[in-house]
């Protein structure tokens, strides 16, 4: 799937023998481009750190695994089935350099799609109140109709037509009220609607332009492979 993003802070408690809490910052960008090369940059802080990673499931677990077990910051690089693990503080640093700019993208997706989930939400609950609303329309609309055939009925008494004349303004008038919250809700439904699709539009926007990004960045980290390779920093895994 392309441009699928998840990004999720987690809070690490360790055992009590440890006595410390550690906190991660995760990010794990899935698509059918990272089958035949994948790459990941964890760097490690004194009470957790972050973990960035473009590549597959099983990707995601070996590098999962090494960074409970990993001492120190390290780049996870895998070429067709062959894996590289490189702790060169250079190596590092140009990795985050070339990654930053497709991360930032990621996280930019996932806050677009938070706000859309909020928003969702919030169209949610209007249409139950326009619901509850059209409840009681209905309601009242039963009231009237009982109201208008026992006033037409005959031997109906002045006073009694009086009381239900009143009955049936009172309502008349509840029902205007409901009236015009219905379109109050109706209006503030068409706005989020417009604004759902100003939303998705701009998803669509990232989408381009992370795909733009993405294979620029994947072909600098295979550039970053080679050369690391070649001078003997990266270790096969």
């Amino acid at each position: 799937m392309r441009g699928l993003a998840i990004i999720t802070t987690l809070l690490l408690v360790a055992s009590p023998a440890a006595a410390k809490e550690t906190s991660w910052s995760q990010t794990w960008t899935s698509d059918s481009d990272h089958m035949d090369f994948a790459y990941a940059l964890l760097e490690k802080t004194e009470n957790g750190g972050s973990l960035s990673l473009w590549g597959t499931e099983d990707d995601k677990e070996d590098v999962m695994s090494r960074r409970d077990r990993a001492e120190t910051s390290f780049v996870w690089m895998r070429s067709g089935s062959k894996r590289y693990l490189v702790t060169d503080a250079a190596t590092i640093a140009r990795a985050r350099e070339i990654m930053g700019p497709e991360l930032e993208i990621s996280q930019h997706q996932s806050q677009l799609g938070e706000i859309q989930g909020r928003l969702g939400t919030a169209q949610s609950d209007v249409g139950v109140e326009q619901g509850h609303l059209g409840v009681r329309q209905g309601q009242i609309g039963m009231e009237l109709a009982r109201i208008a055939l026992e006033r037409a009925r005959p031997g109906t008494s002045a006073a009694r037509d009086e009381e239900l004349e009143r009955e049936g303004a009172a309502l008349a008038s509840e029902l205007e009220e409901l009236s015009r919250a219905q379109e109050n809700l109706g209006s503030k439904q068409s706005r989020m609607g417009d604004d759902q699709s100003k939303l998705g539009d701009a998803q669509s926007l990232e989408a381009e332009r992370h795909k733009e990004v993405s294979d620029q960045v994947r072909s600098q980290m295979k550039g970053l492979l080679s050369q690391a390779i070649a001078s003997g920093a990266a270790r096969r895994i």
